[in-house]
């Protein structure tokens, strides 16, 4: 486990003759954590999600195909486990699997290299980041996770901090945890006072170098746009000095990409909660974020009366019969 002051790049309690058992973490930073090969415990909670990437050549143009997948898997018994496959990207698909020991056995399946196929469990799929209130100011967080009882495992810990107009940064009454487990525990105790714990809900990141949410310039492949005018320039003097009308790239209104009050954006943050309320993926809450449709024939209905496929699918099964 890491335990840290500072925002990282990214429970029932366990009763034992009557009592709980408070478990005492190591306080040392582990650097071994972004290295780890995941597996899933029998503990965790399906469905049991596996990433499935095929490794083409630069000059490949054909990614990976969903119907190539399930032949594989059928071939290798494990098409009464999967329950979908949803493709993620242009060389990867997710793979949903009804049981754990299934799902670890894909990770060891030997034809898939011969399919130039790799199977893994990132880690977010089975940690999850949590945020626990009130904790002082003058308190250690390694004081703090030392003091928790919880039977599951935590791999990081950290001071939450605020950013100010200004910029600088300052610690506030927050600590944030994750867990090593793909669902959240509710409560945890510390210094025997039930303690809850909310979901860790990420800011919203657009990447300044192609305008696309979801990641940032590091890790881009795209191709550089211009923040203010969308287009693309020949020079990084014009790019910083773009002299042209403003137009989003997302919108298509006249302001700059990055405007906060961008429709884009509050489509954004509303695909941020249920990642991290569900443990979603980005693109699975892509999926189910609120998606809001014009409508041209505003005579005959409202939007009040069609609400969005995530709302109505919501409100169909609470008011399911039992």
């Amino acid at each position: 486990m890491s335990v840290v002051n500072g925002a990282p790049p990214g429970v029932p309690m366990e009763t034992q003759n009557g009592g709980t058992q408070k478990k005492k973490f190591a306080t040392q930073i582990n650097s071994q954590t972004k290295n780890v090969e995941y597996v899933y415990k029998q503990s965790d909670s399906g469905p049991f999600k596996v990433m499935l990437e095929k490794m083409v050549e630069d000059n490949e143009k054909l990614g990976i195909n969903k119907i190539s997948i399930g032949a594989v898997l059928k071939q290798n018994d494990f098409a009464q486990y999967f329950l979908d496959i949803k493709k993620v990207g242009r060389t990867r698909v997710l793979v949903n699997m009804s049981e754990w020991h299934e799902a670890n056995r894909l990770l060891k399946c030997q034809n898939l290299k011969l399919k130039r196929l790799v199977a893994f469990i990132p880690r977010s799929f089975v940690t999850v980041k949590g945020v626990i209130s009130d904790i002082p100011l003058d308190m250690n967080v390694e004081e703090v996770i030392n003091e928790m009882e919880t039977n599951l495992e935590v791999e990081e810990a950290f001071r939450m901090m605020r950013t100010a107009k200004d910029g600088k940064k300052f610690p506030i009454m927050k600590i944030g945890v994750v867990f090593r487990s793909n669902k959240l525990p509710q409560y945890v105790r510390i210094f025997s006072i039930n303690m809850k714990v909310v979901p860790y809900a990420a800011r919203v990141i657009m990447c300044y170098e192609c305008l696309r949410y979801g990641h940032i310039a590091k890790s881009c492949k795209g191709k550089k746009r211009c923040l203010n005018c969308g287009g693309n320039h020949d020079t990084k003097e014009e790019h910083d000095q773009c002299s042209r009308k403003s137009m989003c790239v997302h919108c298509k209104c006249e302001h700059r990409s990055s405007d906060t009050n961008c429709p884009e954006r509050e489509k954004q943050e509303n695909i941020k909660k249920p990642m991290a309320f569900r443990n979603l993926k980005y693109q699975e809450a892509r999926e189910k974020a609120t998606m809001k449709v014009q409508n041209s024939f505003s005579l005959l209905s409202t939007e009040d009366e069609f609400p969005s496929v995530y709302e109505s699918y919501a409100q169909a099964v609470k008011d399911k019969p039992e």
